[in-house]
């Protein structure tokens, strides 16, 4: 596994990312914070979420985030 995510490493489009600036930190930051299941599950007393909810949203909340953001990416390349 460790292979993969070197190899990931490797081939993602940094200059996009450095490009954002520091909202791109704010971006990875938050999506990190959102991600942790244990931080959603936390937030969702606050939130007036069910836990099945909660479970869902920070399992797979994030995953589509990111999946809309490639989208994003790919499409606009020229």
């Amino acid at each position: 596994m460790l292979q993969l995510f070197l190899v990931l490493g490797a081939v993602l489009p940094w200059r996009d990312w450095v490009g954002f600036g520091p909202a791109a930190i704010a971006f990875v930051l938050a999506v990190l914070l959102v991600r942790r299941l244990s931080f959603v599950l936390a937030l969702a007393r606050p939130l007036r979420l069910v836990r099945r909810d909660a479970l869902f949203a920070g399992g797979f909340g994030p995953i589509g985030v990111s999946a809309l953001f490639t989208w994003h990416t790919a499409f606009t390349k020229e």
